[in-house]
């Protein structure tokens, strides 16, 4: 009986606060302080499960509170709990109604209630078991599940506080604990879509230039609370041609609008769409012109053009800078390079009207032009340049070409005729017209392909061009005509193509005359002559024309005349008359010498002799005599001779050139050949002189001499003059002793002289015999 007192007072002892307790101990009794009651606001508080719920889902949730002091041990106290707004109301009165509370354990709960969004706990006072640090209590919120489960908020995405207050003195001013228990609430399932803007709000209608910048757009879902859930990938695609969205799939994507005019941005994800409100784009600043025009014209004929000033993205500009501009229109010879073309436009010049014009040009110019509109102020122009083929007009006249044919005898040349509308564009015949050939000079002929003569000619159906082949053999004679007649009688009247004729000597041909003036010169390299010539004409009979060049060349003489100095050779050009004429100079060596002359164009041929002779005689003069003795008995004689003599460059002395010979003693004994001149003259033969010397009757050393009559040649030589051969009658003999006339014995002087009486010196006396009688 006293052991279960005691343990009763125990229990009763640790539920009790504030009391003193006496535990046996042996015989002994021990006293321990209870804890003091904590203040309001005190424990903490958790739920589960704690994973987000979803908006508007319904389930249980678990709520407990763990007390941090003892609540009141003689009143208790209070935990309340209350539920975010939007979630179901908690209720205890009945199990299978939403929202119904029960705690999952009883033993400590004195009372649990529910106002409002409020549920309200009582813990700790009897019959209920105290509430002590470290109890925790648990309240079940949808007890039970199924349709007394909690249903959760129907906004997301947020954050539900289930506010946990605490009063565990039993006043009944629960407070606050310091950090309640949080659940997310996050969207349910999508059910639809709008397209939003980067701050995720519906894009409603708007207005924006085609040069502002662009914008960037979403795909956003909503659950069925029409809570904004998650971005959505769909496709995306613009109305009215306003701009173009890139990507074009994704969960957002750039709106480029470049398009004036009005559409809707949609995102489509197959199971929802949208699309933005009115878009407006307007066109942007004014950047240029683009144009429009024919491909095809006449000249002639207006064809239409339209022009219009664009912004940066080729919206047409109605208003503002641009709309009023003026332009011009130019023409280029291909489509990208800078060469100008020049359709010869009636007027280029356009001005604007609420941004645009549109009309018509007129170009007169035939041919393939590449055109574009040009801002005569702002300098913008079209691109890309447009192609524009402009036909000639119907034919209205015809010309020759060339205008005046200048020919080469006997050559044939073309001539051909042209037909051309009346702005001069060639224009094709739409019928074949007969042409009549006439010409005004006399032996000028047209000719057919095969080189027969023809007076007419056909220009066909379709062609704007005939040739014909014209040829005339007579230079000179003036500017000659032809003229190529339209004479159909029918039809188109062309009139007549007139063309001058005028024609040259062709090559020169053939052999011509020449003569040199003097034809005869000396070889002393100095000596010149003029050389003429014959007209030189060509295969025609036609004089060459002035300044016809030859090529001269020389044998044994030199041309001196060149017209062309830095040509090979010498070159000589006609005059006027066809002639040529220019100087040579004589060579050093005489002999037969020629001028040959030779046309450089075609194969004229001519040539003059120039006789080249030698100069007068130079250096020394070798006389020769043999023997070197001549006996002065006034009849013997002696050949003197001399052989090579030569002018100054070597050459053999003319035939009968003179010599003056002399003797110093004795005399000359050949004949004077040329009275006119003092002395006595021999004439050269074959580069030699000869003459004789006679010996007189004087005895000594001759000096014989020649020199020549012009120039400086002289030479001499020294012949002896001896006595002659004994004369009897002219020598003695002479008895000295004893008397004139002595008998044997006598000295006898014996004296030999020549006829001329020269003593006989030297003569061998046993030569001479003396005889007595």
């Amino acid at each position: 009986m006293r052991l279960t007192a005691s343990l009763e007072f125990a229990r009763f002892c640790r539920s009790r606060v504030g009391i003193a307790c006496l535990t046996a101990a042996g015989l002994g009794l021990t006293v321990t302080a209870a804890p003091a009651i904590a203040g309001p606001g005190s424990g903490t508080a958790t739920i589960s499960p704690s994973s987000p719920a979803t908006a508007g889902s319904s389930g249980t949730w678990a709520i407990t509170y763990v007390a941090t002091e003892n609540f009141n041990l003689l009143l208790g106290g209070d935990v309340t709990i209350e539920i975010p707004a939007g979630w179901t109301a908690p209720q205890t009165g009945s199990s299978t109604a939403p929202g119904y509370v029960a705690p999952t354990s009883t033993a400590q709960v004195t009372l649990l209630t529910a106002s409002g969004q409020t549920i309200t706990i009582h813990l700790g006072t009897l019959p209920a078991s105290s509430f002590l640090q470290g109890d925790s209590v648990t309240v079940l919120y949808g007890s039970g599940g199924g349709a007394a489960s909690a249903v959760a908020d129907s906004v997301a995405p947020a954050t539900a506080t289930f506010l946990v207050s605490s009063d565990p003195t039993g006043a009944g001013s629960p407070v606050p604990i310091a950090s309640s228990p949080t659940l997310s609430v996050v969207p349910d399932s999508v059910t639809r879509v709008r397209v939003v803007d980067p701050a995720m709000a519906p894009v409603g209608a708007f207005t924006r230039s085609a040069d502002e910048d662009t914008t960037r757009l979403y795909l956003l879902g909503y659950d069925r609370f029409d809570n904004p859930a998650r971005l959505v990938s769909g496709n995306w695609s613009v109305t009215g041609g306003i701009g173009t969205p890139s990507p074009a799939s994704g969960t957002g994507t750039v709106l480029t609008l470049t398009g004036a005019a009005t559409g809707y941005a949609i995102g489509d994800s197959a199971a929802w769409a949208d699309s933005t409100g009115l878009i407006t784009v307007t066109h942007g600043a004014y950047d240029g012109l683009v144009m429009t025009a024919d491909v095809i014209a006449t000249a002639g004929v207006p064809f239409g053009a339209n022009v219009t000033a664009v912004d940066a993205n080729g919206n047409a500009i109605t208003s503002g800078p641009g709309s009023g501009a003026s332009i011009r229109l130019t023409a280029y010879a291909d489509s990208l390079g800078p060469a100008a073309a020049d359709p010869n436009l009636v007027s280029a010049g356009r001005a604007f009207t609420s941004g645009s014009w549109n009309g018509t040009f007129t170009a007169r110019r035939a041919g393939t032009f590449w055109l574009a509109a040009q801002d005569t102020v702002a300098g913008f122009e079209s691109s890309p340049r447009l192609r524009l083929d402009v036909a000639p007009a119907t034919p209205n006249h015809m010309t020759a070409r060339p205008d005046t044919l200048r020919l080469v005898a006997g050559v044939i040349d073309t001539v051909t005729v042209l037909v051309f509308d009346s702005f001069g564009n060639r224009s094709p015949v739409p019928a074949s017209e007969a042409l009549t050939l006439w010409t005004d000079r006399a032996v000028g002929r047209f000719f057919d392909q095969f080189g027969s003569i023809i007076y007419d000619g056909i220009l066909p159906v379709g062609a704007d061009s005939v040739q014909f082949r014209y040829r005339d053999t007579q230079a000179g004679a003036g500017v000659g005509r032809l003229q190529i007649i339209d004479a159909n009688g029918a039809g188109l009247s062309l009139g007549a193509a007139l063309a001058a004729v005028m024609t040259s000597p062709n090559l020169p041909s053939g052999f011509f005359a020449a003569l040199a003036t003097p034809d005869t010169l000396v070889a002393d390299g100095a000596d010149s002559s003029l050389v003429t010539s014959d007209p030189v004409r060509d295969a025609y009979g036609n004089v060459v024309i002035q300044g016809e060049r030859f090529s001269v060349a020389g044998a044994l003489v030199t041309p001196i005349t060149d017209i062309d100095p830095g040509a090979p050779g010498a070159q000589w050009g006609a005059a006027a008359d066809g002639t040529l004429s220019g100087w040579v100079r004589a060579g050093v060596a005489k002999g037969g010498g020629s001028v040959s002359i030779t046309s450089e164009r075609g194969g004229a041929i001519g040539s003059a002799s120039v006789r080249l002779i030698a100069g007068v005689p130079s250096g020394a003069i070798a006389l020769t005599g043999s023997p070197d003795s001549l006996a002065a008995d006034s009849v013997a004689t002696r050949v003197v001779s001399a052989v090579g003599l030569v002018d100054a460059n070597g050459n053999a002395v003319e035939d009968g050139e003179p010599f003056t010979v002399a003797a110093s003693l004795g005399s000359i004994a050949s004949p004077d050949q040329d009275g006119a001149t003092p002395g006595i003259q021999v004439r050269a033969s074959g580069g030699a002189i000869s003459f004789t010397l006679f010996g007189s009757d004087s005895i000594g050393t001759a000096t014989v001499s020649a020199a020549s009559v012009r120039g400086s040649a002289a030479g001499n030589l020294a012949i002896r003059l001896v006595p002659g051969a004994v004369s009897g009658s002219r020598s003695s003999v002479m008895a000295t002793s004893p008397a004139p006339v002595g008998a044997a014995g006598s000295t006898v002087t014996v004296t030999l002289r020549d006829s001329q009486g020269h003593a006989l010196a030297g003569v061998p006396s046993d030569s001479v015999s003396v005889a007595v009688s």
